[in-house]
């Protein structure tokens, strides 16, 4: 079970300090030998700043101690899955119609997933499993306090939303080659603009968070990693087709949604020579939700994640 702060306090102390900059804390003392993040130039957006909205993070020393999170091992994770073909498959293959060039992994199960979780993937499931957030005071089970991101230094959460006019959506199919995508009508992109914040703050305490929760997780120091950047969706529809002849797969958005409908439905053509196959592939589609539901494309499922993570081939290494 996790206890968190929820996710509207959050956003109350964002909005209330929009213009404030960041206080003075003084930052640890550095590393013994400087490193470069490999991973910075790859997720850093250069974006229009009339474009991206910005919110500056408060000090760890304004925010009240009842919302210190504090971290309970459930029994649910005493037995570990074993690893789902689709899921890999789909994180190795799928694109989307809002990717951006710094996301390094989708997820065959989107759900929400803010900026600073603390956490790892799931090979079982497709998705990301928050532990905590490193944007607010932390508490491990054995009462050892871990300081939240701003006490690293000074970083910003930016938000770029992203609209597609069209209600039709489609990609090419290939017979023989697996495909994978993933469809959002809009979208939000969200990242933290300093990764080496980010970076400093999981060196730290990446042991200390695996030696008190990494056997109940069943996760070790390469499994462990920090969100710096999500692709958000509120409708989106993903896809992965092992099986299939060449055409196209289409998504159309419905024009009557209902709440609780699927938004649209996928179609799959097939070309005059392309001879006749089964056709098998495994699709999910969001359902409509209802007003009180709605919210704003930031609060919706995560398609896109970028992180940061200790000694993680492909770059995603801290």
């Amino acid at each position: 079970m996790l206890i968190l702060p929820a996710q509207a306090d959050h956003m109350a102390r964002f909005e209330q300090s929009y213009n404030l900059l960041t206080p003075s804390v003084p930052p640890p003392p550095p590393p013994s030998s400087p490193s470069r993040d490999p991973h910075t130039n790859a997720t850093q957006a250069v974006l229009p700043s009339d474009a991206v909205s910005e919110t500056p993070v408060l000090s760890s020393s304004l925010i009240p101690m009842d919302n210190i999170s504090v971290l309970e091992l459930d029994p649910k994770h005493s037995a570990p899955a074993a690893p789902s073909t689709e899921a890999a498959t789909y994180a190795a293959l799928a694109k989307c119609n809002h990717s951006h060039r710094s996301m390094t992994l989708a997820l065959f199960s989107p759900s929400h997933v803010s900026l600073g979780a603390v956490g790892y993937y799931s090979k079982a499931s497709g998705k990301f499993i928050t532990l905590f957030n490193a944007l607010s005071l932390f508490k491990l089970p054995s009462g050892l306090s871990v300081p939240s991101l701003d006490a690293y230094g000074q970083f910003r959460l930016k938000y770029l939303p992203h609209r597609n006019k069209t209600n039709q959506f489609a990609v090419p199919l290939a017979a023989g080659e697996t495909a994978a995508y993933a469809f959002a009508k809009s979208s939000v992109y969200t990242h933290i603009d300093n990764l080496v914040v980010a970076a400093e703050w999981l060196k730290h305490h990446a042991d200390v968070i695996i030696q008190e929760c990494g056997s109940d997780f069943h996760i070790t120091r390469e499994d462990l990693s920090i969100v710096t950047g999500t692709v958000n969706a509120l409708d989106y529809a993903l896809f992965l087709s092992r099986d299939h002849f060449d055409g196209h797969m289409s998504f159309d958005v419905y024009r009557d949604r209902a709440a609780g409908s699927p938004w649209g439905e996928f179609n799959m053509s097939r070309l005059r020579h392309s001879a006749a196959a089964p056709v098998g592939f495994t699709s999910k589609v969001s359902k409509v939700r209802c007003r009180d539901e709605k919210g704003c494309a930031a609060c919706g499922d995560t398609l896109l994640l970028a992180r940061l993570g200790m000694g993680r081939p492909g770059g995603e290494g801290v």
